[in-house]
Parts: structure tokens; sequence; C-alpha cells
């Protein structure tokens, strides 16, 4: 299936050091005992770290790291979630889900464990941790607790073969792929800790959400013929088509057009916070340049998004 392009009137941006933050993550990942020989071989076509590249522009080498590491480990984590989903392994699953969330409990400890994805995931939440404060932290391991719930609420929808409805399922997306962790790691990213208030604001939520919601579809895409493979309903294209009773083309239109409506809700929510940034006094001018940077790492997010997975084999081979 040939994939349409939705029009993005901004550009993106690439970290500096993308190269060498690359190369390190995958000395990390093997370290950690993460890869699997097909991924080993195909590591570099796979680009998984490359992504976090594309939208940690800001960060420190620290922070940019910290998210390549995690991007790497999130898609090899996805692909194990799948197996075990495809085969039956409900149990494991189950032992899996309950060990990172002992990982967020206490990350510290858990990097002695023995099973390398919770020790990989406690490393990373130990390195992440030293750059927020508590309230920040308490967001962060919350939406990480969400990822995992909705993770499993998708491995029951697969045994049964339950489908969302278009709403629920947008609402599920955002949360199962990680968008809000995401949207948390922007801020690394940005060298920043936004005000709670600031970031709870309905525009700083509603560019979290349009971006959330355009990265999504973008995945959903390009990922379709890879989760039909293998019998998956949590995709976009999916959901709409059975939803609507329409072709798989006019639910690949909806979905572009649904991304074309989320660049354009972004715009809408960035001018409206900047408008808010303006009026809000309490803002010193550290948090303005944070908030700045924040907002310039969402447009690369967006800008890039879809050129990677156009690049990353991940969508034309299927890694173990």
């Amino acid at each position: 299936m040939s994939v349409g392009r939705v029009a993005i009137p901004f550009t993106g941006r690439t970290h500096p050091q993308a190269r060498s933050i690359c190369a390190q993550t995958r000395v990390w990942t093997e370290a950690m005992r993460m890869m699997s020989p097909q991924v080993a071989e195909n590591f570099d076509q796979l680009a998984y770290p490359d992504l976090a590249t594309l939208y940690s522009f800001d960060a420190t080498r620290e922070g940019a790291q910290i998210m390549a590491d995690l991007c790497s480990w999130y898609f090899i984590w996805d692909d194990q979630v799948n197996k075990f989903a495809v085969e039956g392994r409900e149990a494991e699953w189950q032992q899996q889900a309950a060990q990172l969330r002992a990982c967020l409990r206490d990350p510290a400890g858990a990097l002695a464990t023995a099973h390398p994805t919770p020790r990989a995931f406690a490393d990373l939440l130990v390195r992440t941790r030293r750059h927020f404060s508590d309230a920040w932290w308490q967001r962060y391991t919350q939406h990480w607790t969400d990822v995992i719930d909705v993770n499993d609420r998708e491995f029951t929808n697969r045994r049964i073969g339950h489908i969302e409805t278009i709403e629920d399922f947008l609402d599920m997306r955002r949360r199962s792929v990680g968008m809000f962790v995401w949207a948390d790691l922007i801020e690394l990213a940005s060298r920043t800790e936004l005000p709670q208030h600031l970031y709870c604001s309905a525009p700083y939520q509603a560019c979290i959400i349009a971006v959330a919601d355009y990265c999504a579809c973008c995945n959903d895409l390009h990922s379709l013929a890879k989760e039909r493979a293998v019998n998956d309903p949590h995709n976009i294209i999916t959901v709409i088509s059975r939803a609507r009773g329409c072709s798989q083309e006019d639910a690949v239109h909806a979905a572009l057009q649904r991304m074309t409506g989320a660049v354009e809700d972004y715009l809408q929510a960035e001018q409206a916070l900047a408008s808010r940034a303006v009026d809000d006094s309490g803002l010193d001018e550290q948090t303005r340049h944070g908030l700045r940077r924040c907002l310039l790492s969402m447009r690369d997010w967006i800008a890039n998004m879809d050129g990677w997975h156009r690049n990353s084999a991940r969508y034309h081979v299927e890694p173990a």
C-alpha cells in the first residue's frame, strides 16, 4: 500500500550529535542484552534511536542519550508484547507487566533483576529521575502505569477479538504507544521542567493531544500491513473501516484527514499557548524560554515523524 503524505508547514531538526548518540544506544542495548540476533543484524536500518534524535535538538548529550536508549528499549519491548499476544503467552505478559510496575515503584531496587527488559527499564528510570522534581516524577510514572495498563487492555482485546470505537481507540492509542511519556520527555529534550499549572493548562494539553494524534495515525498508516499480518486490530485504519463499514482506501483517507486536522489543531493551540505565556506574569524568562524549546521540539516531532517511518526497516521487514 502506498502511504500518502500530509503537508507540514514547518521543517524539523535533528540533534547535532545524532550519529554518536545512535552508536552509543547500540552499545547500551547490547550491554543490556536486549538484542535479538535479527535486531542486532538490522539495528542501523531499524533506526530506533534515530527517532529520538529527531525531536531532541536542544537536549544535553545525556538527555538525548536517555531518550535514544528509551526509544530502542520501547520498540524491542513492543515486539516482545506482540510476540506474547500472537503466541497466547498471557502468563508471561502478566509477569512482565508486574516486573515493569515494580520498576516504577523502586527503579534502583529493580536494577538487580535478572530479566533484561525490566532491568534496562529500571536503568532508564534511574537515569531520568535525577533530572526532575518529585511532582514531575509522579506524573511521569503515572503515564508509564497507563502505558502498561492499556497494553494489558489491548492484549485482552486481541485474545477476545474486540475492536474499539474510533474515539475510544484514539484515547487508548495515545497511551498504549506512550505519547504522554514522550511528551513528558519533551521537557528533558528542552532542558526545562514546566510549572504544573502551565503543563496542565488547556492549550498545552491541546498541543500534546494534537501531536499524539498526528503521530499515532502516522504510525498506524505505516504499520497497517505489519499489524494485519499478525491479526492485530489496534490500528486506526482497521478501526475506522470497521466502524464506518468503508473500504481500506476510504479509511486511509480519513486517517490522513485526521492528521491534517491534528496539525491545524496544534498550530491553534500553540498560538493560544503563546498568548497565555505573554499574559502570565508568573512565568519567569527561563520558563518562557523552556516553553519555547518544548514547542519547537513538538514541531520537530510532527515534521520528522513521517520521514522516519519511511526510512525505518521496521515497516519493511519483521524484526524479532
